[in-house]
């Protein structure tokens, strides 16, 4: 799959906003292509469709310290341990944690 294809299957037309199994891929194809990615932060999409930021996942601030292999190792953690938290304990109920991937222009 392309980063257009992602992009396609984005929940937002404007950004790259993904579940946690497609977001993981895209940072995998980023991560392949050297694509430089600054961080991700948490959506909700409500049991009604609407989208909106999350207030309990943040997600990550960049971090120019690490490198990019260790950035993309990073990223893939919080992700999958916020998405664990979501299913544990849902900010709103009945909602689906997404994953806005933020690139560097």
């Amino acid at each position: 799959m392309s980063i257009a294809e992602f992009q396609a299957k984005s929940a937002s037309p404007s950004e790259l906003v993904l579940p946690l199994t497609e977001a993981l891929e895209a940072l995998q194809l980023m991560a392949q292509s050297g694509v430089s990615v600054l961080g991700w932060e948490g959506w909700l999409r409500y049991p009604d469709g609407k989208l909106g930021h999350s207030q309990q996942h943040q997600g990550t601030a960049p971090a120019p310290q690490l490198s990019q292999i260790e950035l993309y190792a990073w990223f893939r953690s919080t992700m999958k341990g916020s998405q664990v938290e979501h299913h544990r304990n849902p900010e709103v109920t009945g909602s689906e944690l997404l994953f806005c991937i933020t690139r560097q222009a």
